[in-house]
């Protein structure tokens, strides 16, 4: 175990990242399990065991990821539609591709809710 103050290495973040897809109640809007405290507290006391840190710790690193790969998917999105920069499709940052997962959390507006707001 690692133990996490203030650096966490490429290979530990992707264990963390692992750790995340598998609590889906951390990060799953649609999921029934989204709104459990309870759970979300267990899950974050699980991960903060595994990385030898503390709940705040990870929750503080679970916040930045998903704020990093927020920042890198919007610029992917101005650079698919931007034709100048085609040539730059790829993104670097090494978390991306393995936080795609954080996509189908997204809450889905259905059109019932819509309805209802403007009765």
């Amino acid at each position: 175990m690692m133990l996490m103050r203030t650096y966490m290495d490429p290979q530990t973040t992707m264990q963390l990242i692992e750790g995340l897809h598998a609590a889906r109640c951390l990060w799953d809007k649609n999921s029934d399990e989204y709104q459990d405290r309870y759970m979300k507290q267990q899950e974050l006391e699980k991960l903060a065991f595994q990385f030898n840190a503390t709940v705040e710790e990870i929750t503080k690193r679970i916040k930045s990821l998903k704020t990093q790969f927020r920042r890198e998917h919007k610029k992917m999105l101005s650079i698919m539609n931007d034709p100048k920069k085609s040539h730059l499709r790829r993104n670097t940052w090494f978390g991306y591709e393995n936080l795609m997962f954080l996509l189908d959390g997204e809450a889905v507006k259905d059109s019932n809710s819509k309805q209802h707001a403007q009765s």
